[in-house]
């Protein structure tokens, strides 16, 4: 089974990126279908509650989720989006694997940024950010850097640049630059802010999310 479904999430993988009706109908259906595999005996199709899975399979369970998450953030299906993360949330207790944590946690930031809760995006950013960096991802430092920009909207007073896990990015261009932006916020230096915003090298404004906020 582990092989089976290793496969189906190369090919989740692929088809998560594509939005036309076919891929993303095959991608549901293939979900469905590995989800089928990690419940009890017995559990109905349909019964998307954590008691209908199998908590042995557990991290199975989670690498599924953290697929279909992305699948619905990247066609902008929230309230399906919500609901997938509510049900993740119910494994990740028992699951180890920081890798898997970092997608889901990464997705719930998006979707609380979207709702525009700031507090609990700065949390799933930096949660996101240190599952990354304990399993050596080369894009902690993107996670690095919403969670600094969740910050700023949070108004919050933690220093998350100054953590230790965050000096190893000290030097990254990108984290530099939000070092700059967060400085020019607290000065309110509107000039500094618009440099920054604009530089080029980072290109923040190419990023959907600092495009939106």
């Amino acid at each position: 089974m582990r092989l089976w479904f290793t496969m189906c999430l190369r090919l989740g993988k692929q088809l998560v990126e594509k939005t036309d009706r076919v891929s993303t109908d095959r991608l549901d259906n293939m979900l469905s279908e590995m989800k089928q595999k990690c419940k009890v005996p017995g559990a109905d199709k349909n019964d998307e509650t954590a008691q209908a899975y199998d908590v042995q399979k557990g991290n199975l369970v989670l690498e599924a989720l953290a697929l279909e998450i992305q699948s619905y953030s990247k066609r902008k299906l929230t309230k399906k989006m919500r609901a997938v993360y509510s049900l993740s949330m119910s494994f990740t207790a028992v699951i180890e694997d920081p890798r898997v944590i970092g997608v889901i946690k990464e997705s719930g930031g998006r979707m609380y940024m979207a709702e525009k809760n700031w507090d609990k995006a700065l949390k799933d950013f930096y949660d996101a950010f240190l599952s990354l960096v304990e399993c050596g991802a080369g894009n902690a430092n993107h996670m690095l850097k919403y969670t600094v920009f969740s910050a700023m909207l949070a108004n919050s007073e933690i220093d998350h640049l100054g953590t230790l896990e965050a000096k190893v990015y000290a030097h990254d261009p990108m984290i530099i630059a939000m070092s700059d932006l967060k400085k020019a916020a607290a000065a309110n230096d509107i000039k500094e802010l618009g440099r920054v915003m604009n530089d080029q090298t980072v290109n923040l404004l190419g990023d959907p999310i600092f495009a939106q906020y």
